[in-house]
């Protein structure tokens, strides 16, 4: 079953019509989304770190977590949304409302370090109505972002997302 979603959501995220996306300096920014999968047996003291380092910037986060199975016990903090296949239709639409609310968000970035971007992931990437989408390079899915950063494999993901604010920080707009 869950192939034919993956199929539907890969059909969708190739054939989705252009958001229109803007860009504004970073320190004017007021709205970040992160987005990322959940493997198993991943640290997640990231999370508040994060949480805590832009806030200190003065920005609201929004955290949204894939994960591929559902686990015994969440280990996600509250504040962290998260999503399985069930929250998908069989054609691949969003059954949850707080997925439908984070799309809806307008961040002024949406961020995603994941190397890897699964279908699931790809779509909410697409569909979202960021202004401006960044993540790690990829090739095959630059179309889903407006910024990508080449990082090496053995950054964490905490290393990645700052990384990222630190070259975000250094574009000037005329």
């Amino acid at each position: 079953m869950r192939w034919v979603k993956k199929y539907f959501l890969t059909n969708r995220v190739k054939s989705q019509k252009g958001i229109q996306r803007s860009t504004i300096n970073y320190n004017q920014s007021k709205q970040i989304g992160i987005l990322f999968a959940m493997k198993e047996k991943m640290d997640l003291t990231w999370i508040k770190e994060i949480k805590d380092y832009f806030e200190k910037e003065g920005k609201e986060v929004s955290f949204i977590a894939f994960k591929k199975k559902k686990y015994k016990e969440n280990p996600l903090p509250a504040y962290v949304t998260s999503y399985t296949f069930k929250d998908l239709s069989i054609t691949g639409k969003i059954n949850s409302q707080e997925i439908k609310n984070f799309i809806h968000t307008s961040f002024d970035y949406l961020m995603c370090v994941d190397k890897i971007i699964s279908p699931e992931i790809a779509y909410i990437i697409q569909k979202s109505q960021a202004k401006c989408r960044v993540g790690v390079f990829n090739e095959e899915l630059s179309f889903l972002f407006e910024f990508m950063l080449i990082q090496e494999e053995k950054h964490t993901i905490q290393e990645k997302l700052i990384e990222l604010v630190n070259q975000l920080k250094k574009i000037r707009y005329v």
